[in-house]
């Protein structure tokens, strides 16, 4: 069976992942910068990506794996990365870099 999920946001930028077949909710994230944004899934529906900040200049993508509850950054954000897409298979991960060096 297909496990089926929901997102919950509020206003203290925290994202509840809310699984409809147990009927349960799981906070996943609690951001102390801005409230994520920019989510998209995993055609299998194992993998949730979305846009997180890490500081008042930063963000990058966070990876959630709802088989083992592991959250993390897919790579260490240097600026700005935005927009997380699945490739139509699940295999690779599109994003946007707003990067700039001197």
């Amino acid at each position: 069976m297909l496990r089926k999920y929901a997102l919950s946001l509020n206003n203290k930028n925290e994202v509840y992942l809310i699984d409809l077949n147990k009927n349960t909710i799981k906070a996943i994230e609690k951001n102390d910068f801005n409230r994520p944004q920019e989510f998209d899934w995993s055609p299998d529906g194992r993998y949730l990506a979305y846009v997180a900040s890490i500081d008042s200049c930063r963000s990058g993508i966070r990876i959630y794996d709802t088989q083992k509850s592991d959250l993390r950054f897919l790579i260490n954000p240097v600026c700005r990365d935005h927009s997380p897409s699945f490739d139509p298979e699940g295999k690779y991960i599109y994003f946007l870099s707003v990067r700039e060096f001197a």
